[in-house]
């Protein structure tokens, strides 16, 4: 399946922006997780969240590397 310019441009911005959250969520939150990282040719998944604090969905974004 070819990939879209917003999937392209989703891409390139979180390859800009990923190292600068990485590092204000080590400040913020310690996050420990188990299993591997799920890679962007993963089969479709569910993600469920308990909503812990307003960075889900940055800790999620570090360890799934496929668009969510």
């Amino acid at each position: 399946m070819k990939r879209t310019y917003g999937e392209i441009a989703s891409d390139i911005i979180l390859v800009l922006i990923r190292p600068i959250v990485t590092f204000f969520l080590r400040r913020e939150i310690k996050v420990i997780h188990s299993g591997d990282i799920i890679p962007r040719n993963a089969e479709p998944f569910i993600v469920i969240s308990n909503h812990f604090n307003s960075w889900d969905a940055f800790v999620l974004s570090k360890n799934i590397k496929k668009s969510i």
